[in-house]
């Protein structure tokens, strides 16, 4: 029967962000925090019961630098909130554009200027994540500080800081981007 055929099944639960249910009184909603994972507790005797929601993620700034004698103390000036989908819109966009760089740049020049890879991805077929927040793509490929190097008399010049084909990839974190983003915003 069909109950026994589901009987070693697992069955769980689907989530997803957009169930506009009303939480109860006694449930507090909290975002993901993907850096403390052993600070959320879904029972507090003061606090009551809490949820996970795994449609926004919080991350600590982490950025403010105070020197110490044993060294430097990284602090944070607060907290940036964003969607798992933002971030992989960014993600996939990056990878589009390291894929472009890897490519001989047009007209024979001796490496790709930002507007060039800006016409370039446009070909693509799809408008970039600095279009659609409304930067410059000099702006965007600042954030990536690791992946990207802009360089020239007016930061004309766009290449990649790791020079070998099989590991062209982001080397920045997603999250410290996203907050890189979130300070370029304000």
């Amino acid at each position: 029967s069909k109950a026994q055929g589901m009987h070693r099944s697992r069955s769980t639960p689907v989530i997803h962000s957009s169930l506009q249910e009303q939480l109860p009184q006694w449930k507090r909603l909290e975002p993901l925090r993907p850096r403390w994972p052993h600070c959320f507790h879904r029972y507090h005797l003061v606090n009551g019961m809490s949820v996970e929601d795994n449609g926004r993620i919080m991350v600590s700034a982490r950025d403010r630098l105070k020197g110490t004698k044993n060294g430097v103390f990284r602090a944070s000036s607060g907290n940036v909130l964003y969607q798992p989908d933002q971030r992989e819109k960014i993600r996939l966009d990056v990878e589009c554009l390291v894929k472009l760089l890897l490519q001989q740049p047009p007209n024979s020049a001796p490496s790709w200027t930002v507007k060039q890879l800006e016409f370039a991805f446009r070909n693509v077929g799809r408008k970039g994540v600095w279009e659609q927040n409304g930067m410059s793509l000099h702006v965007f490929l600042g954030c990536f500080f690791k992946t990207f190097h802009v360089f020239g008399p007016n930061d004309e010049f766009v290449r990649l800081n790791h020079g070998s084909p099989g590991q062209a990839r982001c080397l920045d974190q997603l999250d410290t981007v996203m907050v890189n983003l979130a300070r370029l915003k304000e």
